[in-house]
């Protein structure tokens, strides 16, 4: 057995390690069966995807504005110099702050319709009370 594949070998059983200790602790690895397969209803399944929706939102508002704060100095004196850089001279600038702004907007949108979707579907009663808080 060679050096790459024995290091495989281990790599392979470190994760299974560390899977079977949560899962015998914690359950992590039902719990997350149970959410990734459960069955999406039929009727309005459209509607079930706007809280994966919100969160690729979330995410995307979080990536841009990391690569936004690359160059933005938030000061009086320099915020219009560094936009007007980020527009006009970084590259792919404009398409980074355009995606950052309309994914904020979308965002907005986007929990409000969630949140229209949980009330009037029930999603915040017994056993998903939480969820709603």
């Amino acid at each position: 057995m060679g050096a790459i594949s024995r290091a495989r070998s281990q790599a392979a059983d470190a994760g299974k390690f560390v899977a079977d200790w949560l899962e015998h602790r914690a359950g992590i690895i039902t719990m997350m069966e149970h959410f990734l397969y459960e069955p999406v209803p039929k009727r309005g399944a459209w509607i079930y995807t706007l809280g994966s929706a919100t969160l690729f939102l979330i995410t995307l508002q979080f990536l841009t504005g990391i690569l936004l704060l690359f160059y933005y100095v938030p000061t009086t004196d320099h915020a219009w110099n560094s936009i007007y850089y980020i527009m006009n001279e970084a590259y792919f600038g404009t398409l980074i702050r355009g995606i950052h702004y309309w994914s904020a907007n979308f965002l907005l949108a986007m929990i409000g319709l969630h949140m229209a979707q949980v009330f009037f579907s029930g999603g915040y009663k017994a056993p998903r009370e939480l969820n709603w808080v």
